[in-house]
């Protein structure tokens, strides 16, 4: 039997709202975990649809007075994303939907996702890559850690646009690799980094690299 876990929000702000999230077998008797509903809060900015307002989701999981902390995340990258869980545990497949806002003061012709998995023991394949619905044919490297995914026209500074991928995991049933970030042992599945993830872009550009094994992977 498979478990599904849908719609497990991600945002690179690492912006924490959790809630309790209701689990009940479908009619394929199947576990599930309920998508989130979003209208609950209102939208904070004017003539943005409840629908349309993703921050909705975290809105909803904090006290009134500490709602407007998402006011400041409206650029942010959004990642929504379903895991399904195979029998064995270890075999993952996963759906991840990105908008991606250009923040920076040049046009971007690429955007680079960090594929941990295939550094932090275990292996990550993808699948697909849509870019605005079309497809788009990545090119690898740093041992299959990196993914460079071409842009059709340059994305300009302050503009978006929604990126789709689907990928698989093979999770490492060792903890000897960065303590377990990633890892089925003990009976516990620990899936951190587990999902294309955006990497980093400063004043030195993209930052890509393959992460030294003390402390946190990631930047």
């Amino acid at each position: 039997m498979n478990k599904n876990f849908g719609w497990l929000i991600l945002s690179a702000m690492l912006f924490s709202t959790c809630q309790p999230a209701s689990v009940k077998p479908s009619q394929e008797d199947k576990s599930t975990l309920s998508k989130p509903a979003t209208s609950a809060v209102a939208p904070k900015n004017p003539g943005v649809s409840a629908e349309n307002d993703v921050f909705a989701l975290f809105r909803a999981g904090l006290i009134e007075d500490q709602q407007h902390l998402s006011d400041d995340l409206s650029e942010a990258s959004f990642y929504t994303i379903e895991f399904t869980i195979q029998d064995d545990i270890v075999s993952v497949e996963g759906v991840e939907n990105v908008r991606y806002t250009n923040r920076e003061s040049v046009p971007l012709d690429e955007i680079l996702f960090r594929l941990m998995p295939n550094v932090l023991g275990g292996e990550m394949t993808v699948a697909t890559v849509q870019v605005e619905g079309q497809p788009a044919e990545p090119s690898y490297e740093l041992q299959n850690s990196l993914m460079r995914v071409p842009l059709n026209q340059p994305l300009q500074p302050g503009d978006s646009l929604d990126m789709k991928i689907g990928f698989s995991v093979v999770v490492p049933t060792e903890v000897d690799t960065f303590y377990g970030l990633l890892a089925y042992y003990d009976g516990v599945l620990a899936l951190a980094h587990a999902y294309p993830l955006i990497a980093v872009y400063n004043d030195e550009g993209w930052n890509a690299e393959i992460p030294s094994n003390k402390g946190d992977p990631t930047y």
